[in-house]
Formats: C-alpha cells, sequence, structure tokens
C-alpha cells in the first residue's frame, strides 16, 4: 500500500494517543488500514479492534485489512482484525462482560421500527430490550464496572470519523483506555450535532491523553479551485487543505431566481453530462426531482441502505421470530396470523390469541403445523431445493431460531448454510426479494440466545446501497452525501436563509454546524462545483464568486 509521507508518519507514530485531523479527500481511509495492520503485527489481530459509524464502512475496513495483509505475507488470512460499528461493539461488550457487572448477557436490540411500537404498545419484557441509545447507555456501564477485563481483550482501538462520536461513545473509550486509540477525524465535516456530536470533544480528548497530533493536508479528490473555495470556509484553519492536482477545474455561481430559470440551468448543466445535485433538505430534494422531471432531465434520488427487516416480508420474518421465541409477544402473535402465508381474519386472530394468552402459551405450532410441518422439518431443511424455501419464509427463519435454541453447533452450521445458500423470501405483492442484510446477519450468526440473533438482525441487517445509473442527476442531501464524491456537483439554493438553514447567528453553535455542512457539501466535487441561488446568496459563497457575478 503507497503512503505519502505524512500517511506514513501516522501510520509509525510510536505514540500511544494518536489524533489525525484528515482533510476531505486525503486517504483516511488508506491511512486507517495501514495502522490497523501494523497494531495487528504487534499486538495479534484480534486483540485490535476497527469502529466505524456503518456497515459499509466496517465491512470495507475488514476486507482491505486482509487484503493488504494477504499482498504482504502471501497467505491466506484466518484471523483479521475485528472491524464493527459502535453499535455492534457496545452489544458485544453487553454480551461478553456484562455478566461480569452484574448485567445480563441476553437481551435483544430493538430495530428503529420495534422501538417507535414499543412507546405504543406493550412488549415482552421477559429479556431485556434496548434501542440504540440505550445499548449505548448500557456498554457505557459495563465500560465503567470492568474496564480492565475489557482492556485485557483489546489493546489497540481504531476510530474511525472521531469528531462523530457523542458524549456515551467518548466515555466508553476513555474508561477503556486501552495501550493504543488512533483517532482518525476532521472537526470541518462534523454535521450531526443534532446526534449529539461534538468536534470540540477531540480536541479536549487529546489535550487531556497527550495525544500526538498528526495532520492529513492533501486533498487528492478536489481540483485547485474547488480546494481553494473550500478554505476560504475557514480562514484561520492552521492546516488547509492543499490540492495535489494542477487542473485547475471550474466553480461557478449561478443565479436561478425563478422556476423556469431553474429548469433552464438543469437542462444546461445536463449538456455537460450527468451530475449530482446536494440539497440542504429532503423538501429541496423533492422539488429538485419534480423540476428535473417537467425539464426532461433524468433525475433519481439517492436511495439509503433499506433495512430488510423494514420491508413486508422483513417484518413477517421478525415478528414470526419474535413469537417463536417470547410466546407472550401477544402483539407479534396478531400481526403474525393476519399476514401471509396464515391469512387470518381480525376476528379470528384476535380469538386465537386471547385463547393463547389465556392458556399462557402461544399455540405457535398448532398454527403453523398445516403449512410449515414444524415437527420434523430440521432434518430435512438442508438437502431442501430453491423451489422449496420460495414463499416459506416463516420456515427460513423458525428454522434458524430453532437451530440456535435447541440444535448443536453441527446442526446450527447446517441450517444456516442452507439457509444462506436459498434465502428467498416472496413479499405481500408476490415480488421476489432477496434479503442481503438477512445474509449479513446469519453469516455472523452463532449459536447462543435468540435474542442474540434478532440483535444480529438489527444491527447488521441493511441490504448493500445500489448506485443509480450514470446516465441521470443524482439528488440527495448534504448531510447523506458525507463519504461520498463525484465529478460533478451541483449546490441547490445556495441562498442566505437555506445555507445557513434560518436566521442563524454564523458564530454560534448552530451556525458554525452549518458553514461545517456546506464544507461537506464543496468537498464532495472533484471537477466542477456549481452554486445554484434563487435570491440573496448564502453568506457561505466564496467573495470571489460574488465578485465575478457582480
Amino acid at each position: 500500500m503507497k503512503l505519502d509521507k505524512d500517511q506514513a508518519s501516522a501510520v509509525k507514530s510510536l505514540r500511544p494517543r494518536v489524533l489525525l485531523r484528515a482533510a476531505a479527500g486525503s486517504g483516511k481511509t488508506r491511512t486507517l488500514i495501514a495502522r490497523a495492520v501494523e497494531c495487528a503485527k504487534k499486538h495479534g489481530p484480534s486483540n485490535c479492534l476497527v469502529v466505524t459509524f456503518t456497515n459499509a464502512a466496517a465491512e470495507e475496513a475488514q476486507s482491505r485489512i486482509i487484503e493488504e495483509v494477504e499482498a504482504k505475507t502471501s497467505k491466506v488470512v484466518r484471523a483479521a482484525v475485528p472491524c464493527m460499528t459502535f453499535h455492534s461493539w457496545c452489544a458485544s461488550l453487553v454480551r461478553d462482560f456484562g455478566p461480569l457487572a452484574g448485567i445480563s448477557a441476553e437481551f435483544r436490540v430493538l430495530d428503529d421500527s420495534e422501538a417507535k411500537q414499543a412507546k405504543r404498545e406493550e412488549l415482552d419484557r421477559s429479556i431485556a430490550q434496548y434501542t440504540f441509545d440505550e445499548l449505548v447507555e448500557v456498554g457505557r456501564k459495563v465500560a465503567e464496572a470492568v474496564p480492565h477485563r475489557i482492556r485485557e481483550r483489546y489493546k489497540a482501538i481504531l476510530v474511525d470519523e472521531v469528531q462523530d462520536l457523542d458524549p456515551g461513545l467518548w466515555e466508553i473509550l476513555v474508561l477503556i483506555d486501552p495501550d493504543e486509540i488512533f483517532a482518525v477525524g476532521d472537526d470541518r465535516q462534523s454535521i450531526y450535532g443534532f446526534r449529539g456530536a461534538d468536534p470540540s470533544a477531540m480536541d479536549n480528548w487529546a489535550k487531556q491523553t497527550k495525544a500526538g497530533r498528526l495532520y492529513l493536508t492533501r486533498n487528492y479528490r478536489s481540483s485547485t479551485h474547488i480546494v481553494d473555495v473550500a478554505n476560504e470556509l475557514f480562514p484561520d484553519d492552521r492546516e488547509p487543505m492543499v490540492a495535489t492536482t494542477t487542473t485547475k477545474g471550474k466553480v461557478e455561481c449561478i443565479p436561478a431566481p425563478t422556476i423556469a430559470e431553474q429548469k433552464g440551468v438543469l437542462q444546461e448543466l445536463w449538456k455537460g453530462g450527468p451530475f449530482t445535485v446536494l440539497c440542504r433538505t429532503n423538501h429541496h430534494v423533492r422539488q429538485v426531482l419534480q423540476l428535473a422531471k417537467d425539464a426532461g432531465v433524468p433525475a433519481v434520488a439517492y436511495e439509503q441502505p433499506v433495512h430488510d427487516l423494514e420491508t413486508p416480508a422483513g417484518q413477517l420474518l421478525l415478528r414470526l421470530f419474535r413469537w417463536a421465541t417470547w410466546p407472550s409477544d401477544w402483539i407479534a402473535a396478531y400481526q403474525v396470523l393476519t399476514a401471509e402465508p396464515f391469512n387470518m381474519d381480525r376476528i379470528s386472530a384476535l380469538q386465537f390469541r386471547a385463547k393463547a394468552r389465556e392458556a399462557n402459551r402461544s399455540y405457535l405450532e398448532e398454527a403453523i403445523q398445516p403449512r410449515l410441518r414444524f415437527a420434523d422439518w430440521t432434518d430435512e431443511l438442508v438437502t431442501l431445493g430453491e423451489e422449496e424455501f420460495k414463499g416459506t419464509s416463516s420456515r427460513l427463519l423458525l428454522a434458524v431460531w430453532y437451530a440456535s435454541r435447541h440444535g448443536t453447533q453441527e446442526l446450527f452450521k447446517s441450517v444456516t448454510a442452507a439457509v444462506l445458500a436459498y434465502v428467498t423470501v416472496v413479499d405481500q405483492d408476490g415480488v421476489e426479494l432477496a434479503l442481503g442484510g438477512l445474509k449479513s446477519a446469519l453469516a455472523g450468526a452463532k449459536p447462543g440466545p435468540p435474542g442474540q440473533l434478532l440483535t444480529e438482525f438489527a444491527l447488521r441487517g441493511r441490504s448493500a446501497h445500489v448506485e443509480p445509473e450514470d446516465k441521470c442527476v443524482v439528488v440527495l442531501t448534504a448531510h447523506r452525501a458525507k463519504g461520498l464524491e463525484w465529478p460533478r456537483v451541483a449546490l441547490w439554493r445556495f441562498d442566505n436563509g437555506t445555507w445557513p438553514m434560518g436566521k442563524k447567528d454564523l458564530k454560534s453553535r448552530q451556525g458554525l454546524e452549518e458553514r461545517r455542512v456546506a464544507y461537506v457539501a464543496m468537498t464532495r466535487a472533484k471537477r466542477e462545483l456549481f452554486f445554484i441561488h434563487s435570491g440573496k446568496p448564502s453568506p457561505f459563497m466564496p467573495p470571489v464568486l460574488e465578485e465575478a457575478k457582480a
């Protein structure tokens, strides 16, 4: 892996605490991977940990670490550095160290839809159930109770996007205090204050721990003109970005006060090829999509990964699993009985549920026996062909539940392998839906308490994002654009009152975050950047562009 001199210095640093401030497009992930490989050599792969904010980032880090080690050693990697999201890490802390702190290792994490339902309806409380925020708090309690035990496992922890940590996650990191911490982030890209993130926390941590401060300033993404206008947002920055290309690129301010002019701008930009429109709000995303449609310009919204368990088929899987695991979950029972493949009418389902509740049992086996052959499927499942699996989504999930709850290690492996090979379900509209996220969850699952498998679904059950076709305009918000890049980018409605939102004191905490949102948006562009405004230009508009417009 080729590194520039600043990246190499960060990788080889002997400081036990390092805060690496990595500018946009500076190769932070490359540096993090190289440092992880070095830590693995020193402490052993299993004693190191890489934590990220998204499953995609964790999976990318894992694969790149393996590729790097195999390239250097010419050997197949059998034990790689664990890479996981912060929430997955908190779940593992509770599961592995919770009993030492008097906290049960048997729990489950509620996905977003369940968390909302929990506020309205009665859920089974025979097992601990946590929302994502509660999971972080429980993880903090475990770290506070037994930091020495956790420290024995993790000698080195590498943290990505450290500027986005909320206070609870910072506290976990500080409490554990491993031998080495390698924190990578950029305070100029901290745009999640509404989630509790505070960019000053990384600076405070560095002061308290006397961490070595290192910088990646070379921008390998954007043209010189784009780098220059982005740097103007932080004129007092002592470590501004430095463009590595001699290509000037294009930066332009385009006034478009009327709807007709806005359509014309989209049409004119489209003549130069596909481009991306970044908006400040979802309302503006919808507005651009409609304008593009009216103007005859092909445009699509950038779709975020969809949680498989939020689809109709996924919800059936989850509810059936919950009912099978906790017979007293009457809400799940009713939802299952009125859906495919049972199709009970509302009255019958309520009567069945009442009968089960009165008898304090689920009647699950009786309910599904005619359709799913509950009693004898486990022996047959591993030999079934693909056609047998279609339309039997309940069987798939219940098989894994049965094997994890009652089966041996061999049975669990066999059943899971069969499910992974044929996991196809049919949603209520009869459209086949491949649950890629379910595969990912099952791939990492192990025999254990049923809540553990449900937690894997909630934490890892997200489908991979499918990129839109190249021959169209892509529209999304600036927040969703973080971590992405495109050759041509247009910032929509770059007006005062939209960038920043409302009337904010630009020196206030919210005003500074609005400035960082604009910085993130500008640094997504590689070659061309357009500021489209319909009224008074944003105070973040580069002065040189306002002068040129005048």
